[in-house]
């Protein structure tokens, strides 16, 4: 049987204001200290203890909507309470006992957590961004060896020949040191008449620095150096056999190409131009009766290259 009479009305509405709760019909304080409450219960035993356990768990909470109403009506098996939030939204619960009462009641009362904004951090508290250490290729160094065959031309007077021409180079990266060595077995002029059984011989030795350039599938190589030339020439005139040999020094420069790159063993071409800065002045002679020595040679020579990477 559920208590209804006015006796009980007054009741609880003095119970509520002794435990310091508004009532549901109250004007709600402008500082919303508390929720209000406004509860009535079944008359059965079970629910004596009801608004008391109600109004001391509200308070033990921090985080509920202290402008809420809080209203508890009896039911046909229990009570159904029902939350009016300070912004006016509504919601409401059956429950059949106490301990449900007070799950509900803080289920529906309870505010989410506000977020934490994190304070910005100054620009000055931030440690500097170390940089990352630029990758250091390893160094890397060889031996090549090279040799073919060489075509060669010469000017002052106009000659033409051919032989061997051979290197051997230390590769530190991309850097090159060279020793360079070539013989021509057979020179001949071919912008003037020469005498009977001409014949005419060069060798050379010489050093060189360089620079390599990587493309995608061949190696470039351009080089600078000197080099010394020993030329000799033979004839017969008929009366007597005309023969002589001169040495001198050249300035040169070259360029390479060699590939594939990821080939150890790989052919080359290399063409090359020198000239003799004495010779330049004046012409040289190993006998008068014979032709002017050249003083500058341009060469053409393909081969097989050892030992590149």
């Amino acid at each position: 049987m559920v208590r209804t009479g006015p006796h009980w009305l007054a009741w609880s509405a003095a119970l509520a204001c002794q435990l310091g709760l508004g009532t549901a019909f109250a004007t709600p304080p402008t500082d919303c200290i508390e929720p209000q409450l406004s509860v009535l219960v079944p008359s059965d035993s079970k629910w004596d203890s009801a608004t008391a356990r109600l109004a001391s768990h509200l308070r033990s909470l921090s985080d509920l909507d202290r402008c809420a109403r809080v209203t508890v009506r009896p039911d046909t098996t229990g009570v159904t309470v029902r939350i009016t939030t300070g912004d006016g939204r509504e919601a409401q619960r059956h429950v059949e006992s106490v301990d449900d009462l007070l799950i509900a009641a803080e289920a529906l009362l309870v505010l989410p957590p506000t977020p934490v904004q994190s304070a910005k951090v100054s620009p000055l508290e931030v440690p500097p961004i170390e940089p990352k250490p630029a990758k250091v290729e390893p160094t890397t160094a060889h031996v090549e060896l090279g040799a073919g065959a060489s075509l060669r031309f010469g000017g002052g007077p106009l000659y033409a020949g051919g032989g061997l021409s051979t290197f051997a180079g230390f590769a530190l990266d991309r850097w090159l040191l060279t020793m360079t060595a070539r013989l021509d077995a057979t020179d001949g002029f071919v912008s003037q008449a020469t005498p009977s059984d001409f014949k005419m011989q060069s060798a050379a030795i010489g050093v060189s620095v360089g620079r390599r350039v990587e493309l995608e599938q061949v190696s470039l190589d351009a080089l600078l150096g000197a080099n010394v030339v020993v030329e000799s020439q033979d004839a017969d005139d008929g009366d007597r056999e005309l023969n002589g040999t001169a040495g001198d020094f050249r300035l040169g420069l070259g360029v390479r190409i060699s590939g594939p790159r990821s080939a150890s063993v790989r052919p080359f071409a290399v063409g090359d131009f020198e000239a003799s800065p004495s010779r330049v002045r004046s012409k040289k002679y190993v006998d008068h009766s014979l032709p002017s020595l050249p003083w500058w040679s341009s060469g053409l020579a393909v081969g097989i290259l050892w030992g590149a990477r």
